[in-house]
């Protein structure tokens, strides 16, 4: 061990400023005062010391009075090579010292900092000035300490270290020009050196021993301006630098290009004097909007684009600047766009509305009084681009004289507004189980009408739904707090309808299509066309005026009164007898079917206003009108007047349109029964979808068509498959058969072709106070149906749908719920 030299530091860990560190070879016998552990054949060995008390005893020799200082670790460890040339055992160069620590009871005493003079021999020569300019040629100087202490650097210590901190720099700044004239401060100079007191004396901190002051100047550049050709060498080689990346559909992936095209018709390359940097930024972005559409068909342009290169100027040339040499284009495909079909209801409908997908609210985020009964279930259709209509029928060999079912394809989500990471999500379901399609812009594009439908039930992500009209001349938007629509100056109430936003972030609507166990997402967004909802004013009660249909007319007396078989409302049956049970019943005029048990009759009184007499213009033009067909004196005659039309009152009271002809039975009038001659006035087209005005216009030129009906034990019936106002004549002084005359025939089959839903036996009339001198109300938004991957009509579920499809998009305002300091 003798010619390994000292190697153990010995440290006082309490007065380090009058007791320096000492070192001292390895001392003691092997195996007893140190180890030495070695591997056979191995080229490594350990020396650890085990007592350090043999190096206590060696410190005391000068310093008197120490102990070993356990509570600081000590490294009593060397490390050993064999050098296999001098055939000789060296320190390791990672581990060639071990550290014994002692400490003492002497009071610690600060060392005076040095003097001026003195301290300047120390720092020597640690500044270094440094010319930051590049490609400048200037190189670095190094110099002592300059100027005064507390006047151009500070001195301040903490116990036995000190730092020097230079506060002006411009003797730095002067010795650099002495050797580079021109020269200014620079930026981010490193301005601080450190001191230690060792052995009795002040030296540099091995860790900061330097301090720095950059300065800069102005080089004359002889940089030129990029070309063409220069660009052409920079990117020879660099492959596709050029990323064309699709933002909102997974499926489609990214496709590269190099830079394509010259300057300055494709790209723009602009270039500072004396710059050694330059930018390439592409303008012609088509050409590679064209290449992505060639992999992807029917891409458009995206927002957001990184159209920059860089390049830097080295050795003499340009080259692709390595940290900016990839630009990036985004592209877009059509977003699935999600569009509510406009509806028409009549006022009234059933209550129960527990089952319904939407919950209707008011202005405050409140579901609103439910005093008229529900509202229909809001329906959607979702419109795809053709490419995806093309893709997704590929990947799922459907035809294109076939209906694409989504309902099993998607799942749209968005993300909760204001949460960090919670998410909405919804399944489609169909809204009927009827297969037939919408007529469609394109035959190839049927599409069915769905139910947005919350993906995890009860879990509180139902849509929320608000009502209202518009102020024509302010805009103000009055928001319906009730289901009790009334009646103004029409017939009917259009509604526009939005989604009440204070959970939905529209912008984060995403659908995920799931093919074979493949997924992809793609955006969505809502129609750029609002859905309305009409709603038809009623007179009477919903139980007074809509009646159930049945399949024939015993089951309807026996529900009416079973002690009776003249019926006391007015019914729709499905069955004459002779076919079968009518089932083709459609929401409005969709292909979204109802279920027959549903389909109800509406049969109301005539909705005379205040200054206006329809009823009595109706039944005076029927009475003349079947007076002069049938040769009957006009004072013999009798009438009632009723509004008739298919509703489904399941479903709000939605309208219902049937091709086929049902049966309908009136009650008796008073003192007429089955021997009564009755006659029959329809007036065609008079539907309450019109302003008061309009539909006074139309009752004074209206001419109706007229026929004789049949009449048995139960009532009066006729068949028809249109419904409107309906004004049932009958001749006091005349009898007839239960059947009516076989000439008549052809009168009935014309009567029948435009027959309207009507109410019950109200033969009152009914005054409502509007006023008679107001515009016509709009009439009810048909939803045009564009192409699209799914099966529905164009113009079903009206204004309630725009809801919905405003729940998914930024269509409709979205309002917060207000919330009270």
């Amino acid at each position: 061990m003798d010619n390994l030299g000292e190697i153990v530091n010995i440290i006082c860990t309490t007065n380090t400023a009058q007791h320096p560190t000492i070192t001292s070879e390895v001392i003691g016998s092997k195996d007893i005062d140190y180890t030495i552990t070695h591997e056979e054949n191995a080229a490594t060995a350990t020396v650890t010391i085990i007592n350090a008390d043999l190096y206590v005893a060696k410190y005391n020799e000068t310093y008197v009075d120490h102990t070993l200082d356990n509570d600081t670790t000590a490294d009593l460890t060397i490390g050993l090579v064999y050098d296999d040339d001098t055939k000789q055992w060296t320190v390791a160069s990672d581990n060639g010292t071990a550290t014994v620590y002692v400490k003492c009871t002497t009071t610690p005493v600060t060392p005076p900092l040095p003097d001026g003079e003195i301290l300047k021999s120390i720092l020597g020569n640690a500044i270094k000035v440094e010319c930051a300019t590049e490609n400048s040629g200037h190189d670095p100087i190094v110099t002592g300490l300059l100027g005064d202490k507390d006047t151009d650097y500070t001195v301040t210590q903490s116990g036995n270290t000190a730092t020097v901190t230079i506060t002006v720099t411009d003797p730095y700044v002067a010795k650099y020009n002495e050797e580079y004239a021109g020269h200014t401060l620079g930026e981010n100079s490193d301005l601080t050196i450190g001191l230690v007191y060792d052995g009795g004396n002040w030296v540099l901190d091995p860790n900061n021993n330097t301090a720095t002051v950059y300065v800069q100047c102005t080089v004359p550049s002889n940089i030129p301006d990029p070309t063409n050709e220069d660009v052409r060498d920079a990117l020879n080689g660099a492959g596709n630098i050029v990323s064309i990346e699709c933002t909102n559909n997974s499926a489609h992936e990214p496709v590269t290009s190099g830079l394509r095209g010259a300057a300055p018709k494709d790209y723009i390359i602009t270039h500072e004097p004396d710059a050694a940097t330059a930018t390439i930024t592409i303008q012609n972005t088509g050409v590679y909007l064209t290449t992505y559409n060639k992999a992807y068909p029917g891409h458009v342009l995206d927002e957001g684009s990184d159209l920059v290169l860089g390049l830097i100027y080295e050795g003499g040339a340009w080259k692709l600047n390595p940290e900016d040499n990839t630009a990036t284009i985004y592209v877009t495909c059509p977003d699935i766009v999600v569009t509510p079909a406009s509806m028409v209801i009549y006022k009234g409908g059933e209550t129960n509305t527990t089952d319904s997908n939407v919950e209707i609210v008011g202005a405050d985020g409140n579901p609103i009084t439910n005093a008229d009964g529900s509202l229909p279930e809001i329906g959607f259709y979702l419109e795809l681009s053709d490419e995806l209509n093309a893709e997704l029928r590929s990947k799922l060999n459907v035809p294109e004289d076939e209906v694409l079912n989504l309902s099993d394809l998607v799942t749209l989500t968005a993300d909760v507004q204001g949460s960090s990471g919670e998410t909405l999500s919804w399944k489609l379901e169909k809204y009927s189980d009827g297969n037939g399609s919408s007529s469609t812009v394109e035959s190839k594009n049927g599409r069915y009408i769905y139910k947005i439908v919350p993906e995890t039930p009860g879990s509180g992500t139902k849509l929320k739904v608000s009502f209202y009209t518009e102020t024509e001349t302010t805009g103000q938007k009055n928001y319906v707090n009730s289901d009790n629509f009334a009646l103004t100056d029409s017939l009917s109430e259009t509604y526009q309808m939005e989604i009440y936003g204070d959970r939905v972030d529209a912008a984060t609507l995403k659908a995920t299509i799931e093919i074979n166990g493949e997924e992809q997402t793609i955006g969505v967004k809502g129609s750029d066309t609002p859905a309305t909802l009409t709603v038809r004013y009623v007179v009477g009660a919903q139980d007074a005026v809509v009646t159930p249909s049945y399949d024939t007319i015993v089951h309807a007396s026996e529900v009416d009164d079973p002690n009776q078989d003249a019926l006391k409302k007015a019914y729709v049956i499905r069955s004459n007898g002779t076919q079968p049970a009518v089932d083709d019943f459609m929401v409005n005029e969709s292909n979204v079917q109802v279920a027959a048990s549903d389909v109800s009759l509406l049969a109301d009184a005539i909705a005379d206003t205040v200054g206006t007499t329809f009823e009595e213009t109706l039944k005076s033009k029927a009475g003349k009108e079947v007076a002069s067909k049938f040769q009957l004196k006009e004072a013999n005659l009798q009438s009632q007047a009723q509004y008739l039309d298919l509703v489904d009152a399941t479903n709000g009271n939605a309208w219902v349109t049937t091709e086929q002809d049902v049966t309908i039975y009136l009650p008796f009038p008073k003192e007429t029964d089955a021997n009564t001659t009755f006659y029959l006035a329809h007036f065609d087209g008079l539907d309450r979808n019109t302003s008061v005005d309009a539909m006074e216009a139309a009752v004074e030129s209206k001419v109706p068509t007229v026929t004789k009906v049949a009449a048995d034990q139960y009532g009066v019936y006729f068949e028809a498959s249109d419904f409107s106002p309906y004004v049932l004549v009958w001749d006091t002084t005349k009898t007839q058969p239960t059947t009516p005359d076989d000439d008549n025939d052809d009168d009935n089959n014309n009567d029948n072709n435009n027959a309207t839903t009507t109410n019950n036996n109200n033969t009152s009339t009914t005054n409502v106070s509007v006023n008679n001198n107001a515009a016509a109300a709009a009439p009810a938004a048909t939803a045009a149906i564009p192409q699209t991957g799914d099966a529905m009509p164009v113009g079903l579920l009206g204004g309630v749908a725009v809801v919905a499809a405003a729940a998914f998009a930024a269509l409709f305002v979205l309002r917060k719920r207000k919330h009270n300091d």
